[in-house]
């Protein structure tokens, strides 16, 4: 296990990260094309307020799915997470203390530094060779936004201005198959006021994609899959008419396939593009996960963990599994759990072998084989 140690930062910033979480969850699906029979694993981060030091202390471990964890990575007085496995599993991304880029091989080892000032969560290309992330800019004395291509093979990084879109909250989502382009979502005063455009990776154009809305990766025939916002008439800036899943060639001449009838914009798509899994509230027992079929048909719900409310489903490589983070929230007990449910024989159980108590007070994760 690997020991690095850094200053603390501010609590406060923490908020300010979080803001980010509905946004970049779909960067952890979107690489996922291999299908081959490997055992599906999960790279998560934990960390909790050091009470004794101020502060955070983080560990990162991999888990195969109802085994037991191995931790790879310590961070003393620091933050880990935006966590992202290759497409081959070879390698994991992650940020250190907030801001600062990091890889290192799936067992921890051979780390090194990519760059700083980061904002968002990185994304890898298709063919695990490159790293989209967003980085700000404070050379004019204000933060502008800047899409960044970091090359594994070379080591070195193109920046790409956005133009109009520089002084707006920017996260890189995903790529296209191609490689050549990346899908970057930029927030306003509302999620009414945001936009999903594209940037080509080579040349730097950009080019609007949808209004109101995130790109949720994309289906290996090609069609982008977008959640957008429905608004209210008479409130243009609230959400109350639910989400709806639009999908088009390329990112292209999108279409509506569900219209307004998901409840939030935690959706996630299987990567044969035949099925989704999403949240919503559900009797007593708060935000549940539902499954249907890509038209929204079919639905199904797929937990009962009363007490808990599901974050962050995402699906394993092959399909086959879900696995998401529970939180304890009506006793107000802090930590989550990482639970998995297979698709097969419906049975959900706990990503950590013989899990019984809550993880610690932050779990990030990406799933990979």
């Amino acid at each position: 296990m690997i020991s690095v140690n850094n200053s603390s930062k501010s609590i406060l910033s923490i908020l300010f990260s979080l803001l980010l979480f509905s946004v970049v969850i779909s960067g952890c699906s979107s690489w996922a094309n291999q299908r081959e029979a490997l055992e599906t694993k999960v790279i998560f981060s934990e960390w909790q307020i050091d009470t004794e030091k101020g502060g955070f202390k983080s560990t990162v471990s991999i888990a195969a799915l109802g085994d037991d964890k191995k931790e790879i990575l310590f961070g003393e007085n620091s933050r880990i997470d935006g966590l992202k496995a290759s497409p081959d599993g070879a390698k994991f991304a992650y940020l250190f203390d907030y801001d600062r880029l990091f890889v290192a091989d799936i067992a921890g080892k051979n780390r090194f530094f990519v760059d700083d000032v980061v904002f968002g969560w990185p994304t890898w290309s298709p063919d695990g060779k490159r790293l989209a992330y967003v980085k700000l800019d404070y050379s004019s004395g204000n933060s502008k936004s800047t899409v960044a291509i970091y090359n594994l093979e070379t080591g070195k990084k193109k920046i790409m201005q956005l133009g109009k879109y520089a002084d707006l909250g920017c996260v890189v989502l995903d790529w296209y198959p191609d490689g050549e382009s990346v899908t970057v979502f930029a927030g306003g005063e509302s999620m009414s006021s945001s936009t999903l455009f594209e940037v080509n990776v080579d040349n730097g154009k950009t080019k609007d994609i949808a209004k109101n809305a995130q790109s949720r990766g994309f289906t290996p025939s090609g069609y982008l899959n977008v959640v957008r916002a429905v608004n209210s008439s008479d409130t243009p800036n609230s959400v109350t008419g639910g989400w709806e899943l639009w999908q088009g060639k390329d990112g292209r001449n999108l279409k509506e396939v569900i219209k307004g009838a998901l409840p939030s914009n935690f959706v996630t798509l299987s990567h044969d593009g035949e099925k989704l899994v999403y949240r919503k509230n559900y009797k007593k027992y708060g935000n549940q996960l539902f499954i249907a079929d890509s038209d929204g048909n079919n639905e199904k719900r797929i937990t009962d963990l009363d007490k808990y409310t599901e974050l962050l489903p995402l699906w394993s490589p092959d399909d086959k599994y879900i696995v998401f983070s529970a939180v304890k929230v009506r006793d107000h007990q802090p930590g989550a759990h990482l639970y998995y449910y297979d698709t097969e024989t419906g049975k959900v159980s706990t990503v950590i072998k013989g899990s019984k108590e809550p993880m610690n007070l932050g779990v990030i994760f990406s799933v990979y084989k």
